[in-house]
């Protein structure tokens, strides 16, 4: 082959390779299933609600949307596995309070994870809830009245130590005045289930968790432990109506969508502009209302400035728990 013949040769693959490449910026998203990470075992709250919307979000997209289970590390194996991710917008993260848990640097998770995470949105809430058994008389004011008795060792249970329900509960005990004993347990199931036993005084999980029991009877809520009623429970004083206390901001437990940082914008605006149609949608919100949660859609920015002000509050609240140890 001549010279010119090679110039020539060199220039059509030039144009082959730009029209590839044009051809593919200008391939609609999606083309393939996206995997969607879930943090927790299945059947839990976080993978309940994960479900219901990734169910939504593939009619929307037309593509299918696998959930894949990751449970381990208190979130942290279901974060490292998002964070290894190509950032093409076809793995992606439906988080929880382990984000920004992270922050904390007390976890197994990276302690930049909100750094290496873009939100794209929030969904759904979850109260947190502060139970007794319904044979037991006490209020919350008598419960801390109680709690202060250095001879009446009275205990609360939560799903784990440096979950939200122990450090809110810790922080709020602080605030409050109270000293109730810590019993961490390995997941919230088995610490309601202690509780109906009579293993521990008082348990705080989220509303999902023991939802069935309060319908039942089983146990009564005390307060919710967020800054306003839940909807879900609207008979139910917050914790600072039940003890007459301003506790300032309390992070909600909330349920997320994240990408890994680097997706395309053009990407990233695609899933959010569907998720906010999914989560406008009556049928998503009465079956995540069915499972003890609260729809709650909240855009990217919104999402991103409330996880920083959540992991300020986690700092501090891990802090004032491992003095307490």
């Amino acid at each position: 082959m001549n010279r010119a013949a090679r110039v020539l040769a060199r220039c059509g693959l030039a144009v082959l390779t730009a029209a590839a490449a044009s051809a593919m910026a200008q391939t609609p998203y999606p083309q393939a299933p996206i995997t969607v990470v879930v943090s927790y075992a299945a059947g839990g709250t976080a993978d309940i609600a994960t479900r219901i919307v990734a169910e939504a979000m593939g009619q929307e997209l037309k593509t299918p949307f696998v959930v894949e289970n990751r449970p381990g590390g208190g979130g942290a194996v279901g974060v490292q596995a998002a964070l290894r991710a190509k950032p093409d917008g076809y793995t992606l993260v439906s988080g929880s309070s382990e984000i920004s848990l992270a922050a904390t640097g007390k976890t197994p998770a990276p302690q930049d994870v909100l750094e290496r995470l873009t939100p794209l949105a929030q969904v759904a809430v979850a109260p947190m809830v502060l139970v007794a058994r319904s044979d037991r008389p006490e209020s919350v004011p008598q419960w801390r009245q109680r709690s202060r008795d250095p001879q009446d060792r009275v205990t609360y249970a939560t799903p784990g130590i440096l979950t939200p329900m122990h450090l809110i509960m810790s922080k709020l005990a602080d605030q409050a005045g109270m000293s109730p004993q810590h019993i961490p347990y390995n997941g919230g199931g088995r610490a309601v289930a202690d509780l109906m036993g009579g293993q521990v005084d008082l348990v705080v999980v989220a509303l999902g968790t023991v939802m069935g029991q309060i319908q039942a009877g089983q146990v009564k809520a005390l307060a919710v432990l967020n800054p306003q009623r839940s909807g879900l429970l609207p008979g139910v004083p917050t914790v600072g109506e039940a003890l007459d206390q301003s506790f300032g901001a309390i992070p909600l437990t909330w349920f997320g969508w994240l990408a890994p940082a680097g997706t395309p914008a053009e990407v990233r605006s695609r899933l959010e502009t569907a998720l906010k149609t999914v989560m406008a949608q009556e049928p998503v919100r009465e079956r995540l209302l069915q499972a003890g949660l609260e729809p709650r859609f909240l855009e990217a920015a919104a999402f991103r400035r409330e996880l920083a002000a959540e992991a300020e509050y986690y700092r501090d609240a891990a802090e004032l728990a491992a003095r307490a140890q």
